[in-house]
């Protein structure tokens, strides 16, 4: 599922919506499965080395299985649940009420709404993964304006259907509108997902 165009009267850009797709459950499953899979090799490597037993011993014990999938879920989560936190259901910029609103996966989660005027947003990417964080900005009781992260995705570079390629699109089409640009604040990934 790709990006959408909605074309008004007069063939008047209306509004470009970005959809997810439940496909990427299955796809961060599968990344889940096979990194934990890897470090579960290089554990037992290390282990069968250091204490001089036999491989095939170590890679088959339950307990160094349970091991292995316990540090993965404690370091990253499990991937349903990042999944539906750090990726939209859908991203749609609304060029002709110059709205932006970001639909997520929980129905009890209230679609995002913001106004592009009051919008700012941030883009990097690192080694295996990007970052697109969405800011709102807001004024406090003195009138002054506060700048605070309203939603971030975090994708892989490659592999999904929210990667870097549809979320430099997304900062293309947020160029357009003319919303600000602002410095990333980096963070590493465990500190990202757990935010």
């Amino acid at each position: 599922m790709g990006k959408e165009r909605f074309h008004g009267h007069g063939n008047i850009l209306e509004k470009t919506v970005w959809k997810g797709s439940r496909n990427d459950l299955l796809i961060a499953f599968l990344i889940f499965t096979v990194s934990a899979a890897g470090l579960h090799v290089f554990i037992c490597f290390n282990y069968s080395v250091k204490d001089n037993t036999s491989f095939m011993e170590e890679i088959k014990s339950p307990l160094s299985i349970i091991t292995t999938f316990f540090i993965v879920i404690v370091s990253y989560g499990f991937p349903l649940f990042l999944v539906r936190k750090h990726l939209p259901k859908s991203f749609e910029i609304n060029h002709k009420n110059k709205s932006l609103y970001i639909q997520r996966w929980r129905k009890k989660q209230k679609t995002l709404r913001l106004e592009l005027s009051h919008t700012t947003y941030s883009f990097y990417a690192q080694s295996w993964y990007c970052v697109l964080e969405i800011n709102g900005i807001f004024y406090n009781s003195r009138g002054f304006p506060i700048q605070k992260s309203v939603y971030k995705i975090i994708a892989p570079r490659l592999g999904m259907i929210w990667d870097q390629l549809r979320l430099l699109e997304i900062t293309r089409e947020l160029e357009k509108e003319n919303v600000q640009k602002v410095k990333p604040r980096k963070a590493s990934f465990s500190e990202l997902i757990n935010e």
